[in-house]
């Protein structure tokens, strides 16, 4: 083994192979261009551009008449509820097919653990967003309690004198 093959690792032997995989599609690409629009070598790039375009510009086409087109019929629906259900029971196991209603009951048991940490989170928001606001403006907003504090510990120490 050579010295200096006995350096290389994955990585850069990895790095290496991407890239001549990426010649060779370049290469195949410059050759496919050229025979299928007569093009030079040269302007090869500028052809992949216009047909990259062109490309876009009809995928963007067909993609808003298929918005626009029908909704989904009664037969579609059933497939997809049928898909779903089928996969919840591989999730579930095999005893699951016998459950009555176990999409509903996973669609609560989700539904709810979701709700439960959402409201752990606001709850702890709303406590940060309150210790933040009275310690930026704490000084200014003075509730009653601590006013009638201050005033309770000056009589006190007026009184004694």
């Amino acid at each position: 083994m050579p010295a200096a093959a006995s350096n290389v690792g994955g990585a850069a032997l990895l790095a290496r192979d991407v890239r001549i995989v990426l010649l060779l599609l370049n290469d195949a690409r410059h050759r496919t261009f050229q025979r299928v629009f007569a093009v030079e070598r040269n302007d090869v790039n500028l052809v992949t551009l216009v047909v990259l375009l062109v490309m876009a510009e009809q995928m963007q086409a067909t993609s808003s008449r298929v918005r626009a087109g029908r909704g989904l019929t009664l037969a579609e629906d059933f497939m997809g509820f049928g898909i779903v259900r089928e996969a919840l029971c591989r999730v579930a196991g095999p005893d699951a097919r016998d459950t009555p209603l176990l999409a509903s009951l996973l669609a609560i048991a989700v539904i709810g653990a979701t709700a439960r940490s959402g409201l752990r989170s606001v709850h702890g928001s709303g406590h940060r967003a309150d210790v933040a606001f009275h310690k930026r403006y704490g000084y200014l907003v003075d509730p009653g309690h601590w006013r009638q504090r201050r005033a309770q510990r000056r009589e006190a120490a007026i009184i004694p004198r």
